[in-house]
């Protein structure tokens, strides 16, 4: 199919996910708004607050979308959003993670990661005493750190200088390695768990990526991949910013937890868990801190949102029960796969 032929279907389908961007931008909307309202004595002031944002969110929701389907006047392909390396082979941009590293003055001003990865790593081994751990493109690395006070040998493997920078403060209890993914500075067969979060989405071909995952590993070594998952509003709101040319990640994509447990397999993994994982606190109040740092203004990573903040609890305590479902890492933002190696 030519470039021309699909910019009809394109077209197309970008209008009939309207609706469901204008619903996200909304939610942002009525988020801010609670955010406001919460400060009110008035129940009646702060629910008005609340309708006020959710329609503000609304209209600027589909001016935004039809400007970036009238403005956008070609398709971005991902062969010219992913760099290469030396070797040919398409990978992140390391100047993308330092300016985005550089940004964060302090590690605790960081997100922890999506996913529980300590709960999911102590599952499948109880005992860390003596276990030798690597974390790939580890950003800060605070599992790392705490899996090393847990008795493991840990090291943190990233090609920035700003993250291995925000991994120091937290503790001096990891190795921390600056190299490249595709080519770890390792000894074949010297951990007994790799792991990664939030990496495998940036390489066009994660083949090369798993099969230098494997060649570390020990035999009956234990692998954790950890990404966005597909089936989420996440996924939409980011390939409209990746088409508009302003996702902070560059290139990015998404699995399914059928597609992930796949990809493993074929690079001679078996898989052992799946799982899935949504945002604690959600997306929109993430989005929403963001916005208002780049104006100077700082929000709790956490929100505190008053009298609201028992209804807030109750929502995210049903959204953890449907985590824990067997639907869960098909609706979750991020899904992870727990694979064991094979000879």
């Amino acid at each position: 199919m030519t470039e021309g032929s699909r910019r009809p279907w394109l077209v197309v389908g970008g209008w009939l996910l309207t609706p469901v961007v204008v619903w996200a931008v909304a939610f942002l909307g009525g988020w801010l708004g609670a955010v406001v309202g919460a400060s009110l004595r008035s129940p009646a002031a702060g629910l008005a607050a609340i309708a006020l944002g959710a329609l503000t969110g609304a209209a600027g929701g589909v001016a935004g979308w039809v400007w970036v389907l009238r403005r956008r006047k070609r398709v971005v392909t991902e062969d010219r959003a992913v760099p290469r390396d030396r070797s040919g082979r398409q990978a992140p941009r390391q100047e993308t993670w330092d300016r985005y590293w550089g940004d964060k003055s302090v590690v605790w001003d960081v997100y922890p990661a999506v996913s529980d990865l300590l709960g999911e790593i102590t599952r499948a081994l109880p005992d860390l005493r003596g276990r030798r751990v690597l974390e790939v493109g580890a950003g800060t690395g605070r599992e790392a750190h705490t899996l090393a006070q847990r008795g493991a040998t840990a090291v943190a493997l990233d090609f920035s200088p700003e993250a291995l920078r925000l991994s120091r403060q937290v503790s001096p209890g990891v190795r921390l390695v600056r190299g490249d993914a595709l080519i770890a500075p390792f000894r074949p067969e010297s951990f007994d768990l790799v792991y990664h979060q939030g990496l495998l989405e940036h390489f066009r071909d994660p083949a090369p990526l798993l099969a230098e995952n494997r060649r570390v590993l020990r035999h009956d070594g234990l692998l954790l991949v950890d990404v966005p998952q597909a089936f989420h509003v996440y996924t939409i709101l980011k390939k409209v910013l990746i088409a508009v040319g302003r996702w902070f990640a560059g290139w990015e994509t998404q699995y399914s937890p059928r597609a992930l447990q796949r990809l493993t397999e074929r690079a001679g993994f078996r898989c052992v868990r799946r799982y899935g994982y949504g945002m604690h606190p959600g997306l929109t109040y993430r989005v929403a801190r963001e916005a208002f740092r780049r104006l100077g203004l700082r929000l709790p990573l956490e929100p505190s949102l008053g009298p609201l903040q028992p209804v807030y609890n109750a929502w995210h305590g049903a959204l953890r029960r449907l985590e824990r479902s067997r639907v869960g890492p098909w609706v979750t933002v991020t899904v992870g796969v727990i694979a064991r190696r094979e000879e």
